[in-house]
């Protein structure tokens, strides 16, 4: 991956829904399932994007306490 794919992506998670989140980490969990694409580096945004879930998810409960 290259930097500036990294500060869009980045760019990209920071302004997304917690919808768009997963339905983007489903998409990609399906692209690494299906054997086609280059696994390393999808499992690596799907794993920057998890930590961005799980982020919404703790400010969330936070929120609402």
């Amino acid at each position: 991956m290259n930097k500036q794919f990294l500060k869009e992506l980045i760019a990209w998670i920071e302004a997304a829904s917690l919808e768009d989140l997963n339905e983007k980490r489903e998409t990609l969990a399906q692209k690494v399932a299906s054997g086609q694409y280059e696994a390393s580096e999808l499992n690596l945004v799907i794993k920057i994007i998890d930590e961005e879930i799980l982020a919404h998810h703790c400010l969330f409960k936070l929120e609402n306490k």
